[in-house]
């Protein structure tokens, strides 16, 4: 399924999250991980004293070898937890161009962390994981600061089980090819929701027709699962991105799986983004894909 795992660094432990989801997937797929480090050339104008052609190009092999002495000791982690093929990157410039550029280059998924920013502090500031999102056209990982730390001497969180919000769309459904083969390679149950919101429980003979509905389309959904899948299916109700959470949560899932419009910037802060929600409360990742919409039935 996966062959070429991208993980952008930047050296912090926030970045470095990623790498035990990372090498979960590269050990259930027998995949390659390629370690992305970005050097910002651009804080070098923040230096008081111009620099000369010779002073800036030293500065920058100073970097260059300083991020490669970095990335080996990332790599040497990986291979004390068994993930063998690996590959090495240092890039200049910004970092989302960077990561188009590994893209370019095979890989067919980016795991990475973010801190969740949303709404107007994601529009001032930016974030490069939802500029990663909106301008690749492969599956991103996101892992945020909720993840809790890896145990003392642990490489691998097993997946055990996967969350896929559905919602009586095409858009969603897109999401049971990706999630059921990681279901298959990792041996983990799958747990397909619907979360009516309010408006589709206002009275209780119309409540009553949507739950019975949303039951039965899941049930339909779960049948084209694998056979071998051990699947649940859940009807909950509310503010949708809340449900994700809650459930996942009360559920035990360690991995939620969903598409998404990819909306950003203000049309994000006016319409609301479910995913956004989810990445920001759910102590979980979240692998973001991209397809195409179409109405919810519900």
């Amino acid at each position: 399924m996966f062959k070429n795992i991208l993980v952008p660094l930047d050296g912090s432990a926030l970045s470095e999250k990623a790498l035990s989801v990372a090498t979960a997937l590269a050990k259930t797929f027998a995949a390659k991980i390629t370690l992305l480090h970005n050097i910002s050339t651009s804080s070098y104008a923040y230096i008081a004293a111009p620099l000369s052609g010779e002073a800036y190009q030293q500065m920058v092999e100073s970097d260059v070898l300083n991020s490669s002495d970095y990335l080996k000791k990332i790599e040497q982690r990986l291979h004390d937890c068994g993930v063998t093929q690996t590959q090495t990157q240092v890039a200049e410039g910004i970092p989302t161009a960077a990561i188009r550029i590994g893209v370019k280059d095979g890989a067919d998924l980016i795991v990475m962390a973010t801190h969740g920013r949303t709404g107007l502090s994601r529009t001032i500031f930016g974030s490069v994981a939802d500029e990663v999102v909106h301008s690749v056209n492969i599956p991103v990982l996101l892992v945020s600061d909720q993840q809790p730390e890896l145990e003392p001497g642990g490489c691998v969180p097993a997946f055990h089980r996967i969350l896929v919000p559905l919602d009586g769309s095409t858009l969603a459904l897109q999401a049971l090819p990706i999630a059921s083969a990681l279901a298959q390679a990792a041996g983990a149950e799958v747990v397909l929701l619907d979360v009516l919101p309010q408006s589709a429980l206002v009275g209780e003979e119309f409540a009553t027709s949507n739950a019975g509905w949303a039951g039965r389309y899941l049930n339909e959904a779960a049948h084209t699962l694998p056979h071998d899948i051990a699947s649940d299916t859940v009807v909950s109700s509310g503010n949708v991105g809340e449900g994700i959470v809650r459930e996942a949560v009360e559920r035990d899932c360690d991995l939620i799986v969903m598409t998404t419009h990819g909306r950003s910037g203000f049309s994000r802060m006016r319409l609301g983004s479910v995913a956004d929600q989810v990445l920001v409360h759910a102590p979980m990742p979240l692998l973001l894909l991209h397809g195409e919409s179409s109405p919810a039935a519900n």
